[in-house]
């Protein structure tokens, strides 16, 4: 016969910062502050290499800066904004789709923020570099590994 259920055991989870002495931790800059910096970071880098970057991120693209040449000639820009002890970015489905379309004027920008204010910029270019996968929702890379190719 079927049965009530009964509760064996339970558990109580207090997050750190409510243990934490009053003051001792800072709080942390919200993700809308590090996306702000990472973009006004890679505007800054495109237009002092000469270059008249746009920002498109609110228009779903796949990337978040049309950076031109001059000439006519694009860069697709996808920031990325993470903190310095991050180890991994993650790339959604569009952003991969459409770095698998561009291949050659894709460009993933890691912008680490430290504080809310830009500490190092990373510009990779065509970040899947030839890997391409059926039916992803989002992929996460690492960025140790990326910087380094």
């Amino acid at each position: 016969t079927a049965q009530p259920p009964r509760i064996t055991g339970g558990c109580l989870v207090i997050p750190a910062r409510m243990l934490a002495p009053v003051g001792r931790l800072e709080p942390p800059v919200s993700t809308k502050e590090v996306e702000h910096a990472a973009m006004a970071a890679v505007m800054s880098y495109e237009v002092a290499a000469g270059r008249l970057p746009r920002d498109v991120s609110k228009e779903n693209r796949g990337w978040d800066i049309e950076s031109s040449d001059g000439s006519g000639k694009l860069r697709f820009i996808e920031v990325k904004g993470r903190r310095a002890d991050a180890e991994t970015v993650a790339v959604s489905r569009n952003e991969w789709l459409t770095c698998m379309n561009k291949r050659g004027e894709y460009y993933l920008a890691i912008v680490f923020v430290n504080d809310g204010k830009p500490a190092g910029i990373h510009m990779i270019p065509d970040p899947i570099k030839g890997e391409s996968t059926f039916g992803v929702t989002s992929v996460n890379l690492k960025i140790k590994e990326l910087i380094q190719a």
